[in-house]
Order: C-alpha cells, then structure tokens, then sequence
C-alpha cells in the first residue's frame, strides 16, 4: 500500500490493503536520508525488535485495549533504552536505596518529560500547532496529580518533531494520537517494572493511571495505520525515552539523586501518595464510538 492505503477484503474474506484510509510509514524512513539512521546513532538507542510489532500491532487494530497492555508488559522491554556502562551496573540495583528516594528521582524525571513536552509543542510548524492544540481535548489534562516542584530541563531529541511535523495536517493528528496512547502503554509498563524493582508499591496506582489514559485515548481515537507505520511510532517513542535517558546518565544523575535525596525529606511523596485517591480528570468517550478512523477528529 502506499501512504493513503485502506483495508478492505479479498474474496477469502481477509484483511487487504486498498486505497483510500489507512495512514501508511514514511516510505524514506529506512534509506540513508531517513529518520532511522538518525535513530540508530543517538546514545542509549535501543533497536526495536519486529517481534514486539508483531505481537502488538494486531491489538492496536482490533482495539482491544487491555491485550495490548498485557501484551506490551509481558513480551517487549520495560526499559526502552541501552543504559551505558558504569550506569548499566547501577540502574538495575537501585533498590538497596529507600523508595522514597527512588520515587523522588521518579517524579522529578516525569516532571521533566511533561515539562519538555509543552515547550516541544512550540518548536512545531504552525498547522502542526494547530492541529495537536485544538484537536485533542482528551490529551490536555494529563497527570495533574503530579506536585509541582524541581523540574530540570531536557528536550525531546529532532527526529520526534522530523516524525510529526509533516506536510499533511490529517497525518500530524493521526502520528500525534499514535504516539500518545502508545506512550501511555509504554509509560505503564516502565512504571510497573519501576514499582516492583525499586519497591515502590504506590507507583501501581500510577500504572494504573496511565493504563486509564491509553484506554481513554484509544477510545476517542484509533488512528488507521499499516504495522509499518506502527513499527516506526514505536522507534521515534523509543528515540524519546534514549534522549531521556541519555541527560539523566551524561547530564543531571548525582544531581538529580541528591535532589532527590533532600525532597525525600519533604512532604512531596506523601502529596503525591494522597493526589492517587482522586480521579484522573478524562473527557469520557462517546457510548458506541469506534475509534479505527482516518481522520481528524473535532475538537470537542
């Protein structure tokens, strides 16, 4: 299919792709101009495997939302980085330290991420702007339950704004939605993996929060899209997570411990801890919505 196939049925009944609705991958995304070359040489990059596309892609299609959590937790990386040497040898076994601590430096780097995503928002061409300000009510609202404190800045790497900044404003809307629901199914795999590692058994509830979201987020919208397509939002999401975790290890990591250290003694965490009682603010999806569109959805 080309970048505007659909899916319709062969005469055996089977999927095919057709013309018309189905937002299809960057042809040029894995020649030598490409965004994936750009990818493969940022530090802490780690490749995908066509694997974890292949067991999740068909839940994105068929919209089931809870297989594509299960299956995300269970069959791809939590961690969606290389971390480097010495830093490989202490990550893992971080959990000698209080989880207080631990869910400091947690909080502090989701600040971050929410932070460098609103200023991202800005280095996007004006439809882009439009599009992803306008369109999606249901992404504006997200982790309030977060307190407001140290936020050191980081920025989310080119290729993202490569990856979304597209001539097409249908297509900016249609990457933008796939990059935040499947952001929300990646993000709540980490943070379980973080919740059990490091013993912090009130990250759980902030799992669950963001399973919530990509329910919701999934709910409004299922954009259309090929697995190529698929294969390439999770190489740029995953570009995301190398850049983060490139500042923490090359920039901010005895900074960012020892503030969290000093918050630890605060009463941050147990603001935090008691935020988790109340519910998440979420636009709720339309009864009998289905979600495998094309286009723009309105603003609501």
């Amino acid at each position: 299919a080309d970048r505007a196939g659909r899916v319709g049925a062969g005469d055996d009944g089977q999927a095919r792709l057709v013309s018309g609705s189905v937002w299809d991958a960057d042809p040029d995304f894995d020649t030598d101009h490409g965004l994936s070359g750009r990818i493969r040489s940022m530090r802490c990059m780690r490749i995908p495997p066509d694997g974890e596309v292949e067991a999740t892609w068909p839940h994105w299609r068929s919209g089931d939302v809870d297989a594509l959590l299960d299956t995300w937790r269970t069959a791809c990386s939590p961690i969606r980085a290389v971390v480097p040497f010495p830093s490989s040898v202490v990550y893992p076994n971080l959990g000698v330290l209080p989880p207080r601590i631990n869910g400091m430096v947690f909080l502090i780097t989701v600040r971050a991420g929410l932070d460098a995503g609103v200023r991202f928002r800005s280095t996007l061409g004006p439809h882009a702007q439009a599009v992803i300000t306008t369109q999606f009510p249901w992404l504006e609202r997200r982790h309030l339950h977060i307190p407001e404190g140290p936020t050191p800045r980081v920025d989310f790497p080119d290729v993202f704004r490569a990856f979304l900044d597209v001539d097409d404003p249908e297509e900016v809307a249609a990457r933008w939605q796939l990059a935040a629901a499947l952001n929300e199914v990646q993000q709540a795999a980490y943070t379980r993996w973080t919740a059990q590692t490091y013993r912090i058994p009130a990250l759980v509830r902030h799992a669950e929060r963001e399973e919530a979201l990509a329910r919701n987020y999934i709910g409004h919208w299922r954009p259309a899209c090929t697995p190529a397509l698929w294969r390439q939002t999770i190489w740029v999401l995953d570009a995301l997570n190398a850049a983060l975790f490139a500042w923490v290890v090359d920039r901010v990591a005895m900074r960012l411990m020892a503030r969290a250290t000093w918050d630890a003694c605060g009463d941050t965490w147990d603001r935090f801890v008691r935020a988790l009682d109340e519910p998440p603010p979420m636009v709720p999806v339309p009864p009998g919505q289905d979600g495998w569109r094309r286009g723009v959805i309105p603003a609501q």
